[in-house]
């Protein structure tokens, strides 16, 4: 039995081992992205230090910002209320990779038996 199984609505519907592996996986990504930050923060200072700045770092944080834009706009789509729609782009700035990890394994705990990526991607699963 893989990962997916054919779901209701014709999409991959999540097996139950895959959604347990899933949520796992990126439970354990938000957690260990979450160490990291904090212990860089703690030993190396505050990201925007003069020094840390090379060329190469610039070029990333710029290549970082717009990957989370277009993580921001799916978060923005996906959100049904105003708070969801300010909280999570703040988060997704400020926390980048753990934050999206906490985003999807929010998704993955909300969905049902049965649910299938469709179901993630999309506000709800009659669009």
């Amino acid at each position: 039995e893989g990962q997916f199984a054919n779901g209701k609505d014709g999409g991959q519907a999540f097996s139950r081992g895959g959604l347990g592996v899933s949520r796992f996986a990126f439970a354990t990504m938000t957690v260990l992205m979450t160490i990291i930050i904090v212990v860089t923060c703690l030993t190396a200072g505050t990201p925007f230090n003069s020094k840390l700045l090379t060329a190469w770092m610039k070029a990333t944080l710029v290549d970082f910002y717009f990957n989370v834009l277009v993580i921001m706009c799916w978060v923005v789509y996906k959100e049904e209320t105003l708070v969801g729609k300010i909280v999570w782009p703040i988060l997704l700035v400020c926390f980048g990779s753990a934050a999206t990890c906490l985003y999807v394994t929010v998704q993955l705990f909300k969905l049902k038996a049965g649910g299938s990526m469709k179901d993630i991607l999309l506000r709800n699963s009659r669009e």
